[in-house]
C-alpha cells in the first residue's frame, strides 16, 4: 500500500500566522521528525514565527494536539484516515488508493476545522523484513508465502511500532485468519 505524507493545517493558519507563532508538530519516527524541521525551516525562511514542537509524540499525540488548537501543523500519512475516523468504514481497497484515501480525510476532518493540505510526492510502503535464511528456507518470496506458512500452523514473531503506544513488542503470531 503506498502511504502518502500530508499536512494538517488549521483553516485559521493563514490568518492567525501573523499574530502569533506558527507551532509546528511532529511524530517520533525519524522521518516525521524530518518532516516537522523542513516545515519549521521553510516557515522561519518565509520569515514567520515558529514554535518547534517536533518530536511531540505518537499519532493520537499530534491528533488530540491540533484539533485542541496546540500546533497548527503536522505531517500525516493520508493512509492513517482510517484510524482517524474509524466511524467512516474505510475499506481495504480505498484506503490503498492514495487519491481516494486523501479524498476522504479531506473530507472527514472539515467539520473539525482541519484542512489536509495537497500529499507530497513521496512514498512510504511498508514491507516485512525476515532473515534470509529463514526466508530461504522456507521458500518465502512474498507477504503471501508468509501467511500461506501462517495459516499452515508455521510459528512467527514481529515486532511492530504500535502508533498508539511508544514501543516496540514482540508477540508470538498464530494463524487467527486475519491478514
Amino acid at each position: 500500500m503506498t502511504l502518502k505524507w500530508t499536512l494538517l493545517a488549521l483553516l485559521s493558519l493563514a490568518s492567525t500566522a501573523a499574530a502569533k507563532p506558527i507551532v509546528v508538530g511532529s511524530k517520533l519516527d525519524p522521518e516525521a521528525q524530518i518532516l516537522g524541521q523542513m516545515i519549521v525551516l521553510t516557515l522561519k525562511n518565509a520569515g514567520l514565527e515558529v514554535t518547534d514542537k517536533t518530536n511531540l509524540g505518537d499519532t493520537g499525540v499530534n491528533r488530540k494536539a491540533i484539533l485542541a488548537g496546540e500546533i497548527d501543523v503536522y505531517p500525516e500519512y493520508t493512509g492513517n484516515a482510517v484510524y482517524l475516523f474509524p466511524a467512516a468504514k474505510i475499506t481495504a481497497k480505498q484506503a490503498g488508493s492514495p487519491g481516494v484515501i486523501y479524498g476522504f480525510a479531506r473530507q472527514l476532518d472539515v467539520k473539525n476545522g482541519i484542512s489536509w493540505l495537497k500529499p507530497a510526492n513521496v512514498n512510504n510502503t511498508w514491507v516485512i523484513a525476515v532473515p534470509q535464511a529463514f526466508a530461504s528456507a522456507q521458500k518465502f518470496s512474498s507477504v503471501a508465502d508468509l501467511a500461506k506458512y501462517l495459516n499452515g500452523g508455521g510459528k512467527f514473531k514481529i515486532a511492530e511500532v504500535i502508533y498508539n503506544i511508544q514501543h516496540a513488542s514482540a508477540v508470538d503470531l498464530k494463524p487467527t485468519g486475519r491478514t
